[in-house]
């Protein structure tokens, strides 16, 4: 009997420079069919929500980098260097103000950053079928601290089919703007010469048949003006000397391309987000490769293009025995992209994420509330709120968040309410609101009055419970992590106010730091992208749970019932088609 040899093939997509157009990423997923999906690095765009927030950050860094680099102390890490000087005796009271809104601004990056990439670890996981990996570009924090951390290529080995794909990240340096604290770094005080040596060990250790990198190889797609080369000539010099399919690199937006050498492939997709420079022009994206692979040996490679959901060809390039032949597919594209205009998209900001671009997503959640605050269904509680002003024991107010009238509400209520009050709790984050058991006295004294002026025609949940006190308090501390904050801000955007004059002083507070709200939209906006996301995917309530849980994320008590109703509404329509 004589043996069989079957040829395994294998296509493989690759994208690079994302900058945050995670949307993007998931309908490339949904229009395309491939082995393995690899993403080349600079996975976010910005630690931020806010871009005013960014420039500040970005104004710090610069002042102390020059403080560090006047001190002679260009080794320490800038978070380092910080902590420090603010240990200093008798240290000006302008540079402790400036070194504490550092701390506050790194840490804040940090949870941006990790909110993001659970953004996109919930879009990638819908691709069951094929792994999903990515590399940490310049522009990322190390992905072994985020949710991203089981699809991490930095000096990592994994299988793509019948092939092993290895990774090295970051692009040498520090990139301003993001906190250097948290790049990858190269295990020595002298990050380049360093670098190149871990990154070639990892590779010799491993012997991948793919390479992946941010930053080029030397002399392949990696010209700077007016620096010339910058490529690495230890990763140029291992290529040449092993037995390398390809080089996947990025970094270098403009110097996208194919080449090939000593019989390593090197290809830069150019950037697959768009990209706003400096000058104001915006550089197109979607543009990426998807490279067909028979046994061990690279036989066509397509660069294409992503743009209003559809996937265009624009260059081929076959290989004919020992050479490769290119040709033009789409010459419009192809042109308008080698003269860097632009020509499917609009040029489009990502500075942070604007209230109607989340409100939708909260609306989806909680219902399009077709609530005539008129209504007679809100009649009890008006009549409450009439017999709590007349007493004036306590300033609150009430939104409706919720009722039997478009089949929101609790099934054993009427009414789903959000109490506002100002409870002067030391501990109001916990003390104030626990389920249905009443632990703060301002909170049991209101349910309690309400519960007496409507009386038991009409059943009715106080779903939450937000103390303004604690509220007013965090946004003068520039608190973007406080949950109560968040709540009040959602609460807000999608209730029906039934008293709303003690609101008044808290929301301008609110509304005069316009910084602090765009973040706090942004985490807001995250999340509800997650939420929606995910519960298109899940038919049961406790799956969808342990998804998000996965990916480090907590859903809110008070959201649950939202989020169960919201898959039930989705799945009952779903069944009727």
């Amino acid at each position: 009997m004589h043996e069989i040899l079957h040829m395994q093939s294998l296509r493989i997509i690759y994208i690079a420079d994302i900058h945050g157009a995670f949307d993007r990423v998931g309908q490339l997923l949904e229009a395309t069919d491939a082995d393995a999906y690899i993403i080349g690095g600079d996975l976010i765009d910005l630690p931020f929500y806010a871009m005013n927030t960014a420039m500040h950050y970005h104004d710090l860094q610069t002042y102390f980098h020059g403080l560090r680099r006047g001190m002679n102390r260009p080794d320490e890490l800038l978070e380092d260097f910080v902590d420090r000087l603010l240990l200093t005796p008798d240290l000006p009271d302008d540079m402790q103000e400036k070194g504490t809104r550092f701390q506050q601004y790194t840490i804040r990056a940090r949870r941006v950053m990790q909110q993001k990439y659970k953004v996109l670890e919930n879009i990638l996981c819908m691709k069951t079928e094929a792994p999903c990996f990515c590399l940490p570009g310049n522009y990322d924090m190390d992905l072994k601290y985020t949710s991203l951390h089981h699809r991490d290529l930095h000096l990592q080995r994994r299988a793509a089919g019948h092939l092993h794909v290895g990774g090295y990240g970051g692009a040498g340096g520090w990139t301003q703007g993001i906190p250097e604290r948290y790049v990858i770094r190269s295990r020595s005080d002298h990050p380049f010469s360093e670098r190149d040596r871990e990154m070639i060990r990892f590779l010799e250790a491993v012997k991948p048949d793919l390479i992946v990198t941010h930053q080029p190889a030397h002399g392949f797609h990696d010209q700077v003006a007016p620096m010339g080369e910058t490529g690495s000539a230890a990763l140029l010099n291992y290529c040449e000397t092993h037995d390398v399919m390809a080089c996947l690199t990025g970094h270098i937006h403009e110097q996208w391309g194919f080449a090939e050498s000593e019989g390593t492939i090197y290809l830069n997709p150019s950037n697959f987000g768009d990209i706003v420079q400096i000058s104001g022009r915006v550089a197109e994206g979607g543009f990426f490769y998807e490279i067909e692979i028979h046994d061990k040996r690279i036989e066509h490679v397509t660069y294409k293009k992503l743009a209003d959901r559809a996937v265009h060809d624009v260059m081929a390039y076959d290989r004919h025995e020992d050479a490769w032949q290119s040709r033009v597919v789409d010459s419009a594209r192809y042109g308008a992209h080698l003269r860097g205009q632009t020509y499917d998209h609009k040029p489009v900001s990502r500075g942070h994420a604007s209230m109607p671009e989340w409100f939708g997503d909260a609306r989806a959640l909680y219902h399009d509330l077709r609530f005539d605050p008129a209504d007679a269904v809100a009649d009890p509680v008006r009549k409450a709120v009439r017999a709590l002003e007349s007493a004036q024991s306590l300033p609150f107010s009430l939104d409706l968040v919720g009722s039997v009238h478009d089949g929101l509400s609790d099934s054993e209520s009427e009414l789903d309410l959000v109490l506002y009050l100002r409870c002067g709790q030391s501990d109001a984050e916990k003390t104030c609101f626990s389920g249905s058991s009443p632990e703060c006295p301002p909170f049991a004294a209101a349910r309690e009055m309400i519960r007496e002026c409507i009386g038991v025609q009409t059943a009715f949940e106080i779903v939450d419970c937000i103390d303004l006190n604690h509220v007013e308090k965090s946004i003068r501390a520039g608190n973007y992590e406080c949950e109560m904050t968040q709540r009040f801000v959602l609460y807000r955007s999608v209730g029906h106010p039934i008293r709303s004059a003690c609101l008044a002083p808290t929301e301008a507070l609110l509304s005069r730091n316009r910084d602090f709200r765009q973040e706090l939209d942004g985490s807001i906006r995250s999340y509800f992208r997650i939420f929606l996301t995910a519960a298109g995917r899940f038919r049961s309530f406790s799956t969808y749970e342990s998804h998000l849980d996965a990916i480090g994320i907590r859903l809110p008590g008070t959201m649950q019932s939202r989020v169960r109703a919201y898959l039930e509404r989705q799945h009952a329509g779903s069944d009727k088609l």
